[in-house]
């Protein structure tokens, strides 16, 4: 679980909205700081009717506040920046030339959760720390960073390592949503000087859940978002961005009575007998995945087993909070739409 959240962290200025792998019952298809304007009302299809907050332009040198209320000074525009998360290694990817990324997460490395993978090998980008952990305070220093993208999964103690050394260290900590993700899309752009380019992204983004909203399916079907690491079935609950993209998808999470990811018993999962069932293929294996659900004598009797509405789904997508969180939403309305026409 631990590597999970790692990936789940805050991408190329054109999103390439591709056909995944859906793997369906043994058949397969395809917090800023002040703000003075908005970006675009949110529609029903993001699961947010708040505005985007547009940050207010600064010029450097630049003091803001982190999602931490810490305060960080950015003496000058970044050229050696180091992202210490997947989701905000994708971000600078729409943002800013390589020459200007000094460093990514290992998950960046990692095709089964990273969009940017070919992107790192062909710019050489130095990467960070491994599937184990996060690199030393001493090996980012020897960097020379001029500004640290960090999370609140990320230790304490490097961070706070890095800021007693005055490197301007900036921490998010909301990853909920598709609007808390647009919101730090906003957030990056003014940090390293590049507002137009994120606005640009967000609006990409925008645009995108629109024409998503208008193909969804008539039928409003019930979902629940389903994982098992090691025996520990885990769900998605509200104020998780799981939630967000099923509801941007056209879809009703059927979990939404609980908040964030709960632990939760077989029997539980039984109870909700949702109409379409979303295990994240985060093994490689999607069919032993699919398997190993299905041969559950206690799903047996559940309606999204016997309408064969059980799928496997990308989990780099789903669990993106970069610009690929629009992925995430095409691949859950993908299934939606089979299921509602029996496929």
């Amino acid at each position: 679980m631990k590597n999970r959240m790692r990936i789940a962290s805050l991408s190329v200025t054109t999103l390439l909205l591709g056909t995944t792998l859906l793997t369906g019952c043994g058949t397969s298809s395809a917090s800023s700081t002040s703000s003075t304007a908005t970006l675009a009302p949110q529609s029903s299809s993001t699961g947010s009717n708040s505005s985007i907050a547009i940050p207010k332009h600064l010029s450097f040198p630049m003091t803001v506040h982190d999602d931490t209320g810490r305060t960080v000074v950015i003496p000058a525009k970044p050229t050696h920046i180091v992202s210490l998360t997947l989701g905000t290694d994708e971000i600078l990817r729409a943002l800013v030339p390589a020459k200007e990324i000094s460093g990514v997460d290992y998950f960046a490395t990692q095709p089964m959760y990273s969009h940017i993978v070919s992107y790192v090998e062909r710019h050489h980008l130095r990467v960070l720390g491994s599937a184990l952990g996060e690199p030393s305070a001493e090996t980012l220093v020897a960097i020379h960073p001029d500004l640290i993208l960090a999370a609140d999964y990320d230790s304490p103690k490097l961070i706070s390592q890095l800021q007693h050394v005055g490197i301007p260290t900036y921490e998010f900590t909301t990853f909920n949503s598709i609007h808390s993700i647009e919101s730090h899309i906003l957030t990056i752009g003014k940090l390293v000087g590049e507002e137009p380019k994120a606005i640009s992204v967000v609006s990409q983004m925008e645009n995108t859940l629109e024409k998503l909203q208008s193909s969804q399916p008539k039928k409003k079907l019930s979902v629940l978002y389903y994982t098992n690491y090691q025996g520990t079935i885990s769900i998605a609950g509200s104020n998780t961005t799981a939630n967000s993209v099923i509801r941007a998808a056209g879809g009703v999470n059927v979990a939404a009575n609980v908040s964030g990811w709960p632990v939760v018993s077989a029997e539980k999962i039984l109870a909700y007998n949702p109409d379409v069932i979303l295990i994240p293929n985060d093994s490689g294996s999607a069919q032993l995945q699919l398997k190993a659900f299905l041969d559950n004598p206690i799903f047996q009797g559940m309606k999204a087993v016997r309408e064969h509405h059980v799928y496997t789904v990308s989990d780099g997508n789903l669990s993106a909070v970069s610009q690929y969180v629009v992925l995430g939403v095409e691949d859950v309305q993908q299934v939606l739409l089979r299921a509602t026409h029996g496929a």
